[in-house]
């Protein structure tokens, strides 16, 4: 009993986890978990068993004085623990089906277990062994429960991996729940209300691209850029020194061969970057004229035109400076002739 509950404790705290990953349509991290699942519960059935077959005589002397009885009581503790290690296989199948919303499975492999086949097996085990039919029965009902669950679970599990691909037209189109499983970078910053010093998260202003088979993102005061080939994971890569990395608000754009990277910072003439590699190549770097805050890249369908969209400043006649939205600025294509 107390090895069951231990299984299936941490199962249960464990399904939030996994109807996370299922809602994100990341079915490789639910099988990371269902492994990991196995290999605690299982190490947990197998020490508490054997623990408890090597005591279940001195375990059962605690309440029971009657040798016979003691005797008894031993070979059916013994009987029951040969499931321990096992269990934990249903308890991790019947959490699963719950994280994947298939209730009505989770609910007839429970009544499966607790009733449909033990009951008949008590029955059963009591004709034809008497006295060790009893646990006997136990550990027959857990058996085939744990056999019954452990099929259930491959075919929703490949049916919820299929779900998370629909065939249009001969393309496999994939659904991802944000937020995107990333890591990124910490700020520490002096907060004016309470002069306090703040820790925030920082990875404001994503700019994502397509270039070469894999998609990238760009974030403001993170150093690096995120790959990836499928948008469900994500590697971090450092870019190089000579980027506006603690720049804010970066725009990527792929112009033909080239990536242009750009970034802004308030009160100062913002230059832009391009390369042909993002990770390893060099960036060449394009003196801008003027200073910008949210940069937004747009190419027209010349190929030569492109639009930069933003907030600039602009001087009052009084000469004060005030910064203004949506400012368009036609410009040819930096590098070009």
């Amino acid at each position: 009993m107390i090895v069951g509950l231990l299984q299936m404790g941490l199962c249960m705290g464990v399904q939030p986890l996994m109807a996370y990953y299922y809602g994100a349509g990341d079915m490789r991290r639910i099988k990371e978990v269902v492994m990991k699942l196995f290999i605690l519960t299982l190490g947990i059935g197998v020490v508490f068993g054997a623990v408890g077959m090597l005591g279940s005589k001195a375990l059962v002397g605690l309440f029971i004085r009657d040798l016979e009885v003691v005797e008894l009581g031993q070979k059916i503790v013994c009987i029951q623990l040969l499931s321990a290690p096992f269990v934990g296989i249903y308890y991790i199948g019947q959490n699963f089906m719950q994280a994947t919303g298939s209730a009505l499975m989770a609910t007839i492999t429970s009544v499966l277990r607790q009733g449909v086949l033990l009951i008949p097996l008590l029955y059963i085990m009591n004709a034809i062994m008497k006295m060790m039919g009893i646990p006997t029965a136990h550990v027959m009902a857990d058996f085939i429960s744990i056999v019954v669950t452990s099929v259930l679970t491959v075919i929703i599990y490949k049916k919820s991996e299929e779900s998370t691909e629909t065939k249009e037209g001969g393309l496999i189109m994939k659904y991802f729940c944000n937020p995107v499983n990333i890591n990124y970078r910490y700020q520490f910053n002096m907060d004016p209300r309470e002069g306090a010093l703040k820790v925030a998260r920082e990875a404001a202003d994503p700019s994502m691209i397509y270039f070469k088979g894999k998609y990238y993102i760009f974030a403001s005061m993170n150093l690096s850029v995120w790959v990836s080939e499928d948008l469900a994971h994500w590697e971090s890569h450092r870019l190089p020194e000579n980027l506006p990395l603690y720049d804010y608000a970066p725009d990527v754009r792929v112009m033909g061969e080239y990536v242009y990277f750009s970034a802004s910072r308030r009160g100062e003439v913002c230059n832009f970057y391009r390369t042909k590699d993002i990770l390893n190549g060099e960036y060449e770097e394009i003196p801008g004229t003027f200073d910008f805050w949210d940069p937004n890249l747009f190419v027209d369908d010349d190929k030569k035109s492109v639009f930069l969209l933003g907030m600039f400043p602009i001087q009052h006649r009084s000469g004060a400076w005030r910064w203004i939205r949506n400012h368009a600025a036609t410009r040819r294509t930096p590098g070009d002739d």
